[in-house]
């Protein structure tokens, strides 16, 4: 977060009111105003330019300048919005219209742009729309010299070319500054005049006219007769780099640099310095004075030698362009040896030999395409920073084919020779809905939609979006030159299982997600595990199948699958997995597989169990076996530690599918194995779920992780086998499957540790296929191949 003083309110300045407060802005100055001073325009400018060249020196930029944006504390100008404030050259593209440069925001000559245009909008009242016309009324005329000066910094501040702007936010002030002074130099001349006798003026003007027999000495021309008199002009001396450069003054050249230039009236002359191949340069100079020389600052020139329509050109490769009507082509393809001038690091490369117009021999570059476009992305930026190039301007590579070569090594069929063609680049608007998708180009992300890319390469495009929840687009398009391509992709809603987010299978398999995993939020059905069962020859499981097929225990589609091995549970996930992958359903680095027994104790809602470590470092808990109940009185319902567990009421389910009283009276496969002593408990506790067999998943009440079924319904596998706890269990157990959770069969008596969370059943493998064990999934990441 940021925090700021107070800004001043606006009526009342920096005594606030609470209840009426509004603050004051130069937006809420300009609409109380219309329009500032020259010298308040002045003032506000050298404080917001210190401001600015403050923060493009610390790597920085604002991005949206404008008078709303700069607040007033204690009276003082202050750059606000400070949210919009991003490292220096992060385009994305925010901003106000008119305000906003061509070639977009998030750079410090955008910042400059953007100060001047609200110089403009206060010094004229006009609209930055309207820039750069002028008011009618340009005010009192003894402020036109400053009021000309502010309108110098603000025109090359607004310069359309970057390069023709101020170098950086701390020159603008330099130049508001030198305008300021023009504004104290007139505060002192009048207040001379002020204290001048008036008797004493006119005492002198008759001693002069009759010292020179009824004329007067100025201006030159006199007001009668010729011959010498007072100056009131002084001579500016002007240097450059190069020198020899033409100086301009009042529309014509008065000589070429280094050059003292006479007869400049006095007050501010402004210069324009002109040289073929370089940029026009302004050179404003304060403070002439009568009879006095004023030498102005050394003047830089700056590079600037683009293509011109229809004309060859140079590059600074000393590249030979041919013009065409809208663009240049390089004559020959890319050389060897300036690729590896522009691109030292690249190493696959190969080279052709083809001669020139005279015979002479080119090595031509062989390289791969992606490389051949980041060469011309890397020499036309150099070549805009070099002046070769103008702003908003790319090369896009062009294949050239050359002769077929039989003897080539095929490892290189796949490269190419290429020219490159200098125009107009274009630009991108890309929006997505939703919106806040990421955009990738070359596997770099851009930013997130809605995004424009005001200068981009002509030429192929391809782009991807991601975005959480969505399918991957692939954008496969073309920037033309000079136009701005606009971009709207709707995003399909994703297939794949996202983090943290419930989900649905193609087979309809429900899952929420549990700690780092997605738990199925029932057991395996039987329609889940048919088409697995057709494809590898099992069994269906169907409990008790009878001759068509159908359970004798009433099972449909919708029960959990029952009368299955641990293996077959895990070849069911391998099965899975692949099918999900190859419909993509499943992204690679994830899988099916069956929960471990510490994370079905973390679903189960009793904690993982397997994390306490021992004094010497080890696991205290390392296998199920030495978890086994080791944490009582605990159940997979709620409430936890409710017992008998709620029966089914008129509004809801019971708790869990068990061994209830409606199956002890079944008139088929009733509850068997008990004792009299168990039978007479079971009719004292009167549990009743409704349901005598396998119920349809889904149908009892969830835990709180949503999960149904952790308790009753099924016994279910998990991953782990059963163990030894360290050697101190029963080493013929080791190797048992595990099942967790009880089941349909399991009565409800006091003989209650069966139904505990952390209760374990150690299952031989010759015990695994049984009517009352299933298994559930879990969606894992996917271990690594050794």
């Amino acid at each position: 977060y940021y925090v700021m003083e107070l800004g001043d309110d606006r009526e009342t300045g920096s005594r606030v009111e609470p209840g009426d407060y509004e603050a004051r802005t130069m937006g809420t100055d300009r609409t109380m105003k219309k329009r500032l001073s020259v010298e308040e325009c002045v003032d506000h400018g050298i404080v917001l330019a210190d401001a600015l060249a403050h923060l493009h020196e610390h790597g920085l930029t604002h991005r949206d300048i404008k008078p709303s944006n700069i607040i007033f504390v204690n009276g003082k100008p202050k750059l606000a919005d400070i949210g919009l404030v991003a490292a220096a050259g992060q385009l994305t593209f925010v901003g106000t219209e008119g305000f906003v440069p061509p070639e977009g925001p998030g750079t410090a000559a955008a910042d400059i742009y953007s100060l001047g245009m609200v110089l403009y909008e206060l010094s004229t009242g006009n609209d930055r729309l309207q820039f750069p016309e002028l008011p009618n009324d340009l005010g009192p005329g003894a402020l036109r010299p400053l009021w000309h000066a502010l309108n110098d910094v603000i025109c090359k501040a607004c310069a359309p070319a970057v390069r023709k702007r101020y170098s950086s936010a701390r020159h603008m002030a330099e130049a508001l500054r030198a305008a300021e002074r023009l504004k104290r130099g007139r505060s002192r001349w009048r207040r001379r005049l002020v204290m001048l006798p008036v008797v004493s003026g006119i005492l002198a003007f008759i001693i002069v006219a009759w010292r020179h027999g009824g004329t007067m000495p100025w201006p030159p021309g006199r007001f009668g007769g010729s011959g010498g008199g007072i100056s009131l002009t002084g001579s500016v001396t002007l240097t450059s780099e190069p020198a020899g450069t033409d100086v301009i003054h009042e529309g014509r050249v008065v000589g070429q640099t280094p050059v003292t230039v006479p007869k400049i009236s006095a007050g501010t002359a402004i210069f324009t310095l002109r040289r073929n191949r370089y940029l026009d340069a302004s050179v404003s100079v304060s403070g002439v004075s009568p009879g006095q020389v004023v030498t102005a600052q050394h003047a830089v020139m700056q590079f600037y030698d683009p293509p011109r329509i229809g004309q060859p050109w140079e590059n600074s490769q000393r590249m030979s362009f041919i013009a065409r009507p809208t663009d240049h082509i390089s004559k020959y393809p890319v050389s060897i040896e300036v690729f590896r001038e522009v691109m030292p690091d690249v190493m696959y490369s190969d080279v052709v030999a083809e001669p020139d117009e005279a015979g002479n021999m080119i090595n031509l570059a062989r390289v791969p395409e992606d490389e051949a476009i980041r060469f011309g992305d890397l020499l036309a930026a150099s070549d805009i920073k070099l002046g070769f190039l103008p702003d908003g301007y790319c090369y896009r590579s062009e294949k050239y084919d050359t002769k077929p070569d039989p003897e080539a090594d095929p490892a290189m069929k796949n490269l190419i020779c290429f020219r490159i063609i200098a125009e107009k680049a274009g630009s991108l608007h890309l929006e997505s809905d939703p919106a806040g998708a990421a955009i990738y180009e070359d596997n770099v992300k851009l930013e997130v939609t809605p995004y424009m890319i005001p200068v981009h390469r002509t030429g192929p495009l391809k782009l991807v979006l991601k975005k959480e929840g969505y399918q991957d687009k692939h954008i496969t398009t073309a920037v033309k030159s000079g136009e701005m391509l606009k971009l709207n992709e709707t995003l399909s809603k994703s297939l794949m299982p996202m983090p943290r987010s419930a989900w649905e299978n193609s087979l309809g398999m429900k899952f929420q997600p549990v700690d780092s995993l997605l738990f199925s939020v029932w057991e395996t059905r039987v329609k889940d595990y048919a088409d697995f069962a057709k494809a590898t020859s099992r069994g269906s499981g169907i409990a008790d199948a009878n001759k068509d097929g159908q359970s004798d225990i009433g099972q449909t589609e919708t029960h959990p699958a029952v009368n299955v091995t641990r293996a077959d549970a895990i070849a069911f996930c391998q099965w899975l997995t692949a099918r999900e992958r190859a419909s993509h359903h499943l992204p690679d680095d994830l899988e099916y597989r069956l929960p471990s027994d510490a994370e079905w104790s973390l679903a189960a809602g009793s904690g993982r169990g397997d994390d306490a470590v021992g004094e010497d470092g080890q696991p205290m808990l390392p296998d199920p076996a030495s978890r086994h109940n080791r944490q009582g009185g605990q159940y997979p319902w709620v409430p936890l530690f409710a017992w008998p567990p709620p029966a089914a009421a008129a509004t809801e389910p019971a708790a869990a599918n068990l061994g209830d009283i409606t199956a002890l009276h079944a008139k088929e496969r009733p509850l068997a194995g008990l004792t009299p002593k168990q039978v007479n408990e079971l009719e004292d506790w009167k549990y009743s779920d409704g349901t005598v067999f396998t119920a349809p998943v889904g149908q009892y009440l969830t835990n709180p992780l949503g999960l149904h079924d952790m308790s009753g319904n099924v016994w279910e596998f998990v991953a782990d086998d059963f163990g030894d706890n360290r050697g101190k269990g029963d080493p013929k157990l080791a190797k048992h499957a595990v099942i967790r959770g009880a089941s349909w069969a399991e009565a409800v008596t006091n003989d209650r540790q069966r139904f505990f969370t952390q209760y374990r059943r150690a299952l031989p493998p010759e015990k695994e296929a049984d009517p009352a064990t299933g298994f559930r999934v879990v969606i894992a990441p996917a271990k690594k191949a050794p």
